[in-house]
Order: C-alpha cells, then sequence, then structure tokens
C-alpha cells in the first residue's frame, strides 16, 4: 500500500474518492461476515 502513494500524481483527486470507496466496500464486507457469523452462533 505503501508504493501506490509515489504513483498518484499532484492533481489526482479520482485515486483519493477510488480508496475512500474500497475502503467504505471492504469496511461493510468486514460487518457482513460479522453479522453472518454471529447469527450462525446463535442458530
Amino acid at each position: 500500500m505503501v508504493s501506490a502513494a509515489p504513483i498518484n500524481p499532484a492533481g489526482g483527486g479520482e485515486v483519493d474518492k477510488v480508496s475512500v470507496i474500497l475502503a467504505v466496500v471492504s469496511f461493510l464486507i468486514v460487518v457482513g461476515m460479522v453479522v453472518v457469523l454471529a447469527m450462525m452462533k446463535v442458530e
């Protein structure tokens, strides 16, 4: 993830949006997996 910083130019606002979207999506996936595991433990 450190190697991705130099590739981003000074005017690369799009990369910032993409990284934020990826972070949100991955966070939602993790939350979804936790919820599924919790539901499986309850049953």
